[in-house]
């Protein structure tokens, strides 16, 4: 890149360079940018890429609730459905365990993800049913937490969901009003 006039070589010129983020958790990337008429000034320039690892959670299809935080189950076996996605692609493989709490209102299918290179785009269904637990405790909120994460990945282990992203709902109590 040469300014148009005569003389314009002499003076200093401003170049901006823009990271671009990417589908890529690979933290900041050091960059070479050669600079000079022959390449003999080098800039290095360090690019915080921005890369975000987290959970993309969604309402699955065929679920009547109203948002993911309104799962709804019945003891009688009634149940919901969620997705999970991850936000980039890791390295490796994710394993994402998921644990519902109070324990035995719900039951979680499958009770843990695995994402790969491959798949960590790919919305992976979680079906939630109601546990009839025979005591009469009318409606229980649940609240279903994600991780921490197992990843050889070291951007993607120890990953938890946000505190911001609450999936859960209410399992209805058998021969309780919902």
């Amino acid at each position: 890149f040469v300014p148009p006039g005569a003389g314009s070589w002499l003076v200093p010129h401003m170049v901006e360079v823009t990271g671009v983020d990417d589908q890529f958790v690979d933290g900041d990337v050091s960059y070479a940018v050669a600079v000079g008429l022959s390449g003999l000034s080098v800039a290095l320039v360090n690019v915080d890429a921005g890369d975000a690892v987290g959970f993309d959670v969604q309402l699955g299809a065929g679920s009547r609730a109203a948002s993911i935080a309104e799962l709804a189950t019945s003891e009688s076996g009634e149940g919901d459905v969620f997705t999970v996605s991850l936000t980039a692609q890791p390295s490796g493989e994710v394993r994402v365990p998921l644990v519902a709490s109070p324990e035995g209102e719900v039951r979680l299918q499958p009770p843990s993800l695995l994402f790969t290179p491959l798949t960590w785009a790919t919305p992976a269904s979680v079906v939630v049913v109601g546990v009839a637990d025979e005591v009469a405790d009318g409606d229980t909120q649940f609240v279903i937490s994600f991780g921490p994460t197992t990843s050889p990945d070291p951007a993607w282990a120890g990953i938890t969901l946000r505190s911001d992203q609450v999936v859960g709902g209410t399992n209805a109590d058998v021969g309780q009003p919902s």
